[in-house]
């Protein structure tokens, strides 16, 4: 489940909103964030957010609003549909309790910034956690953004108490003002293909991923379509020739249990050769390349690898093409772990 970000007042045309609302839903995104407290956003902020909210509620999709105490009576005066209030700065510990328990609305809190005793004070409270989901932050400014090993412990602690997590990734097509440096969780994402960002969140226990950017480009969108918890999603670069490479790295292949040191080998492709594989690019093999052995190898003959060091050429090895862009979750690939490629065309 993935969502998009729509940024009312904040100078994107709102027939351009509302046709990436529609864009994102054929692709199967299910949730909108927008935020209606920005200090830059413009006049147009409050008719283009119920233009926006009517939208999503026609696609089927569900919106979460960042709002702050101050501009919380102006969203209620205008009667948004909304299925979750992202609450900011300015609200009181009873203050969340007591909107916990609202029928028209789930609230998110800060996933960031929430400890176990702000926690545990929320609940003495009376705080409904079946009413409560929780929300990292973007970070707009360079160098700012949470590491991967604390959203993780952030996020195993609110599944301890059965809470949904959400956070964002950044676009690298459709980045928004004023910074225009992307809008990620995790600072190591702001600079990183989308496919790879949404993954690595999902593989460190995040319930929804969402762009914090609009407006993500169709290529992103495609990207995130269809990815799996249980299967990698690898972007690679071609050199060789796509339908001949094609017939090696579709389908679904599985890391070997007893997994090599310095490449990851695919259980399957031995056994599913397409035809006989002659030598071709057999060029120095960098780290991440993805490799495949010609029939100078005999019976490896066949055999995909991902390679996790640099490797000297080998005439009988074949070089398909790079996987680099997604080193984060080639890295964590482990024994009997499954993964697919997705084949770049163009720069996402």
């Amino acid at each position: 489940m993935h969502g998009i970000s729509i940024f009312p007042g904040m100078g994107y045309p709102l027939e351009d909103s509302l046709k990436y609302l529609e864009e994102a839903s054929k692709r199967g995104f299910t949730r909108v964030f927008t935020s209606l407290h920005i200090p830059e956003a413009g006049s147009t902020l409050e008719y283009e957010a119920e233009a926006i909210a009517q939208k999503a509620a026609s696609l089927g999709m569900e919106l979460t609003a960042d709002v702050s105490k101050g501009y919380m009576k102006k969203m209620e005066s205008m009667g948004l549909k909304i299925h979750a209030l992202r609450l900011d700065f300015g609200f009181s510990p009873e203050e969340i309790a007591e909107l916990s328990n609202s029928d028209r609305f789930k609230i998110q809190l800060n996933a960031s910034v929430l400890d176990e005793g702000s926690l545990d004070i929320l609940l003495s409270l009376g705080l409904d956690p079946l009413n409560v989901e929780v929300c990292h932050n973007y970070y707009p400014r360079r160098d700012t953004g949470i590491s991967w090993d604390f959203l993780k412990k952030r996020n195993d602690f609110f599944h301890s108490l059965g809470m949904k997590t959400m956070a964002f990734i950044p676009s690298r097509s459709g980045k928004r003002g004023p910074l225009f440096e992307g809008l990620p969780t995790v600072e190591a994402h702001r600079d990183i293909m989308p496919m790879v960002s949404a993954q690595h969140l999902m593989k460190g226990g995040t319930d929804l991923v969402l762009f914090g950017d609009a407006i993500a480009s169709l290529l992103e969108l495609d990207s995130l379509s269809g990815i799996r918890q249980d299967v990698v999603r690898l972007p690679i670069r071609l050199l060789a020739d796509e339908a001949e490479a094609s017939a090696f790295l579709s389908g679904i292949h599985h890391n070997r249990l007893d997994p090599a040191e310095y490449v990851i080998r695919s259980e399957e492709s031995r056994t599913i050769k397409k035809s006989k594989v002659f030598p071709i690019n057999c060029i120095n093999r960098d780290v991440y390349s993805v490799t495949i052995d010609n029939n100078g190898y005999g019976r490896y003959e066949g055999e995909l690898q991902i390679v996790k060091k640099d490797l000297p050429a080998d005439p009988r090895v074949n070089v398909l093409g790079s996987s680099r862009d997604g080193k984060l979750l080639i890295d964590m690939l482990g024994p009997g772990d499954a993964f697919e490629f997705h084949i770049l065309k163009d720069r996402m």
